[in-house]
């Protein structure tokens, strides 16, 4: 697979672009060091024994070569102190302790982490891949994580969404509260926000609209498009990725690129789309996922003149397959949000929807108009079905006690 961030890295006079070659030269500047200064004692314990012997061996060190062996001892006295010095502060920075390998990786540094610490970020949708981006973002310092999401802790949750153990599930907790006591004992330098809510067009604002970054970690194209007719709308980035059975997409969309819609104008049928309900899923696709949206997530937020190309990775985890799409640079000319800027996710006269929720005996029932619900309706529920009534200022009704 061809490498996801696009761009040149920049060289310094500490990294080059294997990475590791500053850690390989101050060990070898170190020994050059340590073998010059063994020489000058040998050279001091020789004037003790023979003054005449220590003067003719001085007389062959006035040479051409040994004059640029002399200036290249000091290139590595000064290259070893000064490497020493930057490990140093790194060490004794506010937070080093804490991120001091990531920040002494090629191509991060203390001003990818200082950017992070900075950073805004919402995560909709906290199952198999939001809840590890989650874990993955707290840990790698980013400072402010809101957390959105309308379902619960249950068992057939726990083999692939990290944040969550069987007291969780037994309890029913909610899972942006779950996620915020987690990742409040996991790093408790960050803020978490958890937020109890349907991401909908009504409050898409308020969920959206003070942060840097939205990652989505939703199971319907509904909700995406309204990610990304708002992110289009603002001129936000955001993250797209989902995972069901082996399969696994993620794709970076950045302001004044092409977006979702240009490249597929609408929601497929709601019927059409396979879920983790309907065909299973394994965890190293929601992994897959996660990482590539971590990684990009850092690469947009840390290191903003450096952005990630558009592209589209794929992954087939049960035949090991992966692959990278490249994405046209340019918003399409007919797009409903980048062209035409009509933005249909962003309406709130969608009218009724209603779906079951992926893992879990729920339905949700989303209702875009102002009216009330009429009394007489009805909604066909399975045995032990749980029914969520979702209104459009956001609020709802959860399960029974």
């Amino acid at each position: 697979m061809t490498k996801a961030l696009s761009g040149s890295r920049r060289r310094t006079f500490y990294r080059g672009d294997p990475g590791m070659w500053s850690w390989v030269l101050h060990r070898i500047t170190g020994a050059t060091v340590f073998f010059f200064l063994f020489v000058h004692v040998l050279d001091t314990a020789l004037v003790r024994v023979s003054p005449q012997a220590y003067n003719e061996v001085v007389d062959t060190y006035k040479t051409p070569i040994i004059g640029l062996m002399e200036l290249g001892l000091v290139a590595c006295v000064l290259y070893h102190g000064l490497n020493g010095l930057r490990v140093i502060a790194i060490d004794f920075w506010w937070k080093g302790p804490r991120y001091q390998r990531q920040m002494l990786a090629e191509g991060f540094g203390r001003k990818t982490q200082e950017r992070l610490d900075r950073a805004r970020v919402t995560i909709v949708g906290l199952g198999a891949i939001g809840s590890r981006v989650a874990e993955d973002l707290a840990r790698a310092g980013v400072g402010y994580l809101r957390l959105v999401d309308r379902d619960f802790v249950e068992l057939s949750n726990l083999h692939r969404q990290h944040l969550y153990d069987e007291q969780d599930a037994a309890d029913e907790q909610p899972k942006a509260l779950a996620s915020a006591l987690r990742i409040e004992r996991i790093n408790s330098e960050i803020t978490t926000d958890p937020r109890l809510e349907d991401l909908g067009p009504e409050i898409a604002g308020e969920l959206l609209g003070d942060v840097d970054l939205w990652i989505d970690g939703t199971d319907n194209f509904q909700t995406r498009y309204v990610l990304n007719d708002f992110a289009v709308r603002e001129r936000k980035p955001w993250i797209y990725g989902a995972c069901v059975a082996n399969q696994a997409m993620v794709a970076p969309f950045l302001p004044g690129r092409s977006c979702l819609r240009c490249m597929f104008p609408s929601p497929p049928p709601a019927e059409t789309v396979q879920t983790c309900d309907t065909a299973g899923i394994i965890p190293p696709a929601a992994a897959y996922v996660a990482a590539l949206q971590t990684a990009l997530a850092i690469a947009i937020l840390g290191r903003p003149d450096e952005p990630p190309g558009p592209r589209l990775f794929t992954a087939d985890l049960r035949a090991l397959d992966m692959r990278d799409i490249k994405l046209p640079d340019e918003p399409g000319k007919t797009c409903a949000a980048c062209a035409t800027r009509e933005f249909p996710g962003l309406r709130v006269d969608a009218g009724t929807k209603a779906k079951r929720l992926c893992g879990r005996n729920a339905v949700q029932r989303r209702d875009g108009r102002s009216e009330e619900i009429p009394g007489k309706a009805t909604l066909s529920l399975e045995p032990g079905d749980r029914l969520i009534v979702e209104t459009p200022g956001g609020g709802g009704f959860g399960p029974p006690e």
